[in-house]
């Protein structure tokens, strides 16, 4: 699977990233899935928060990766 950084330059994201954008990643990894359920019953979860757990556990994983 490629990389972000495999199509723009760290730097590219770092502007990304200060001028309030975010990559994620295309496909959700397992533990984004379990982030946006946060061991609720999925009926329980509001869509907004749910998505917004699952693109932090995304940004996460980028910052492991470096």
């Amino acid at each position: 699977m490629a990389k972000c950084t495999d199509i723009i330059t760290p730097e590219q994201l770092v502007a990304l990233r200060e001028a309030g954008y975010v990559v994620i990643h295309r496909e959700p990894t397992v533990k984004m899935r379990k982030a946006y359920y946060a061991n609720s019953f999925p009926e329980c979860v509001d869509f907004t928060d749910g998505f917004h757990r699952m693109v932090a556990q995304s940004i996460r994983e980028q910052n492991e990766e470096t």
